[in-house]
Formats: structure tokens, C-alpha cells, sequence
């Protein structure tokens, strides 16, 4: 049965980017606490290089069971 497994995938696809789509909110409105453009960069870089691992974690383990 692939096909769930990939109907597996596409749910944390979906869940993650709710996820990512709010600390990203959150990383704009520090970087412009912080005192602009370099700051807003530095935070979303931040959120990327944390997430998106843990995203990427989640999105193989369905594909593994």
C-alpha cells in the first residue's frame, strides 16, 4: 500500500507548513524589533536551518514504516 504512505508524506507536508508559515510570522516581527533587514534575514535563516531538518525527518519516517 505506497499509496498511503505517501498520503502519509503530503499530511506532514501540509502540518509542517502550518508550522513553518507561523515561526516565519514570528522571525519577521523579531527581525524588525531587532532593527531591520539584516536582522529579519538572520532570523528566518535561523527558523530554515532549524525546521527544515526536522521537517525533511518527518516527511521520510512514513515512507519507512
Amino acid at each position: 500500500m505506497p499509496h498511503v504512505r505517501y498520503l502519509r508524506v503530503r499530511w506532514v507536508e501540509e502540518t509542517s507548513s502550518k508550522l513553518l508559515e507561523y515561526w516565519f510570522k514570528i522571525a519577521e516581527e523579531e527581525g524588525e524589533r531587532a532593527g531591520g533587514s539584516n536582522a529579519k534575514l538572520a532570523t528566518r535563516t535561523t527558523v530554515k536551518r532549524t525546521l527544515l531538518p526536522l521537517v525533511n525527518y518527518l516527511k521520510k519516517l512514513p515512507l519507512q514504516i
